[in-house]
């Protein structure tokens, strides 16, 4: 992100990018708009940026890989983003999630996946954390505002920022803690 969004580069694409943008977005800044404002790109920083990935699923058509938005989500979306009254907080719903059990209950991973993905979370992986063992169970976010919905289903967790700990392509990395029993949080689990 840091190179795309380099004042260098920024500059070095401005006019690819004001055409791309005229092609692809609507919008009602005119050409000379855009380009007024181009000259403060070298005022950009990448910790500027907030990325969110609309709700929705990949999908091969004719051979070609596409992702399609759930439309129907993209209004909750929005008014989280934008029409929130409190602090951001980022939604881990539309969020790519890794679960590690990371204690000594066998297949617990696996019981919180099929638990999370219930409640309309994406939970793409689950594993074995070889690392240290800890009571508590760490929810593992690339950056401050991510993971605190995920806090309600845990015993006794807490939150991480460490984009270094998140491997290949997930978001945030749940590591369940040796004192972690079933989720809770859900009347499905509280019933059982």
């Amino acid at each position: 992100m840091q190179k795309v969004t380099s004042s260098e580069t920024l500059l070095k694409n401005a006019p690819q990018l004001i055409k791309a943008a005229f092609d692809y977005l609507d919008t009602d800044m005119s050409l000379g708009d855009m380009l007024n404002y181009a000259k403060y790109s070298s005022d950009i920083k990448s910790s500027d940026f907030m990325m969110e990935t609309l709700p929705g699923y990949p999908q091969y058509i004719n051979g070609a890989s596409y992702y399609i938005a759930d439309e129907t989500s993209i209004p909750n979306t929005v008014d989280e983003i934008f029409y929130s009254s409190d602090d951001f907080v980022a939604s881990s719903k539309h969020k790519s999630i890794e679960v590690a059990n990371g204690g000594d209950t066998m297949g617990l991973a696996g019981r919180v996946k099929d638990s999370l993905d219930d409640e309309g979370f994406t939970v793409n992986k689950i594993s074995t954390y070889n690392g240290d063992q800890t009571e508590y169970t760490r929810i593992v976010v690339k950056e401050s505002g991510q993971g605190e919905d995920l806090l309600q289903y845990f015993d006794n967790a807490v939150i991480i920022v460490d984009d270094t700990l998140l491997g290949g392509n997930n978001d945030i990395l749940i590591i369940l803690g040796t004192g972690q029993g079933e989720i809770t949080a859900t009347a499905e689990n509280t019933a059982e």
